[in-house]
């Protein structure tokens, strides 16, 4: 049965190619631009670094069929995991920033054998996404300074989409969950930088009764006039100098009118009392950004609520979904192993041997295991149960604990 749907793309920015392909566009909401200058915030670079640290320093292992012969697996192995740091350098910071990665496979034969001799990591801002009627992808492309454009096609090209949506393969970058806490903490700490100019120091008001009054040469002007050149003067030095007889018309009124039509010079001042509304707001907008790249802030961050074993849960979570992340990338590489297996042994050596990522959850376990074995053995127990919380280390391995036994 054939397909019969066509792209699944809320947008209907497909130009045809020479080939009869369709040209993928870019529709964005911020520009690759803005994205980069987004990365140079503090949080943002701290919530980008941490989504990913784990799953860098993660580590593939390579699986066969028992009917795989050695040399396969050797090969496979050779070959695929020198590039994981690379790959996944480019993958997971493209996620977090565009949503997408593309990669040129770069295929070499070294003693009668194929290898892959690179995952070349491709720019985004050159990069356009080719796909058939159906809009599934079938290639990349790339400008040209000699005209003809380059198109990778078939083996030639990996492409990595996060948070697909239909067919729209450029993904949701993460860094668009982070725009409008971004947006509005700098709008805050601009408010939050004009309120401390304006309370590092004093300001002078004047106020004064409708009518006239001379000036220092005898002429007669507005009194609006008077209290501007009184505030300009106070502004540039502090001090003021007022002809005896503007102060001998300002004395008679001040005695003559009531205190609403007075002559007076104050001093406005502000004592910061606002400024805890500024920090709150600039500390809850830097926890969206946080939050932005799936990360539960009290699994990052100190936080003056909640306990140890819940930052703990905090943490089970997002390294969970890190390990999606982690499988997605690795199965996207599986297919490239297939290409070199196919090439070296034929057809049916497709699947008989790949590549299988450590769970981030499972590694964080074993490594309690280990300490707890540790702990327990005859030699440490004594020095140790004093220094680590047992109980919790129980908890989270899923110990039963004594009052819990029949």
């Amino acid at each position: 049965m054939k397909e019969k749907t066509g792209k699944q793309d809320l947008s209907t920015q497909h130009v045809i190619t020479r080939s009869g392909v369709s040209e993928l566009e870019k529709n964005l909401t911020l520009s690759y631009a803005e994205r980069r200058k987004m990365r140079t915030d503090p949080t943002i670079a701290l919530g980008r670094a941490f989504s990913v640290a784990p799953i860098l320093i993660a580590s593939w292992s390579v699986q066969a069929e028992d009917d795989a012969p050695d040399d396969w697996v050797q090969h496979i192995r050779d070959t695929f995991l020198p590039h994981r740091l690379g790959i996944m350098n480019h993958a997971l910071f493209s996620s977090a920033d565009f949503g997408w990665a593309p990669f040129e496979v770069v295929y070499a034969v070294v003693d009668g054998r194929t290898i892959v001799k690179k995952f070349k990591p491709l720019l985004q801002d050159i990069t356009t996404i080719l796909v058939d009627k159906h809009g599934a992808p079938v290639g990349l492309e790339q400008a040209s300074s000699f005209g003809e454009p380059i198109v990778l096609r078939g083996d030639s090209f990996m492409l990595l989409s996060f948070r697909a949506e239909g067919t729209m393969w450029h993904g949701t970058a993460l860094m668009e969950n982070a725009y409008n806490a971004y947006k509005h903490w700098n709008e805050a700490n601009e408010g939050a930088a004009r309120y401390d100019k304006k309370i590092a120091g004093s300001h002078f008001v004047v106020y004064y009764p409708p009518g006239k009054c001379l000036d220092e040469t005898g002429a007669e002007i507005e009194n609006h006039e008077m209290a501007v050149k009184i505030l300009r003067a106070l502004e540039s030095s502090g001090c003021v100098a007022v002809p005896s007889h503007v102060l001998e018309q300002i004395e008679d009124l001040n005695q003559e009118q009531m205190d609403v039509f007075r002559w007076k010079i104050d001093v406005l001042e502000d004592e910061g009392g606002r400024q805890g509304s500024f920090i709150a707001r600039l500390k809850y907008l830097d926890v969206l950004k946080i939050r932005a790249f799936i990360m539960p802030e009290r699994s990052m961050v100190e936080g003056s609520h909640g306990t140890l074993a819940e930052a703990e849960a905090h943490l089970d979570l997002a390294l969970t979904y890190m390990d999606f992340t982690n499988f997605y990338i690795t199965h996207a590489v599986n297919e490239i192993v297939n290409v070199v297996l196919r090439a070296n042994w034929g057809k049916s050596a497709v699947g008989k041997v790949w590549l299988t990522p450590s769970s981030l959850v499972d590694e964080r376990k074993a490594y309690l295991q280990r300490m707890s074995l540790t702990i327990l053995s005859k030699a440490h127990s004594d020095v140790e149960a004093d220094t680590i919380d047992l109980d919790t280390v129980k908890d989270l391995l899923g110990v039963p604990k004594i009052d819990k036994v029949t």
